[in-house]
């Protein structure tokens, strides 16, 4: 399972039950690095984006989404897809995990919904920073297990 989060300085991800931000240069982005996969969501996630930016990636929404990475599941799932995570608990995932993508705002917002994943657990395997639309820099890491 490959896990897309996006977090703040504090590891915030949520406030009052929504995103604390989007921004669409880190939506092309997300959907350039998912350009030959399936990207999982759940609705609530896929609001985001506009009918215009989804074109080119096969987007499953599903409110059980994160279930379809189960090895039990009847449901049957790319072994490279992504999961795009914004207002999920993954504490039951933990395991299922080989790669995280988390995207950075570099910014603190108010948040009471956090990213809990320890990072010690995976490597950082690569680093940038981009310039968003509505962040001055966003900064994108991918962690490997």
């Amino acid at each position: 399972m490959k896990l897309i989060a996006i977090t703040d300085d504090h590891k915030g991800m949520m406030f009052n039950h929504r995103r604390q931000s989007k921004d669409q240069m880190l939506r092309k982005e997300i959907l350039n690095l998912c350009k030959s996969k399936t990207l999982y969501m759940n609705a609530y996630t896929y609001s985001q984006f506009e009918e215009n930016e989804k074109n080119n990636v096969k987007i499953h929404v599903a409110e059980s989404f994160l279930s379809a990475c189960d090895k039990h599941s009847k449901e049957k799932t790319e072994e490279d897809a992504y999961y795009f995570v914004e207002n999920e608990n993954l504490a039951e995932w933990l395991n299922r995990i080989s790669e995280i993508v988390l995207f950075q705002w570099n910014t603190r917002y108010p948040a009471d919904f956090y990213f809990t994943i320890d990072l010690s657990e995976f490597q950082l395997v690569s680093a940038k920073d981009f310039p968003g639309n509505s962040h001055h820099n966003i900064t994108m890491e991918i962690y490997k297990r």
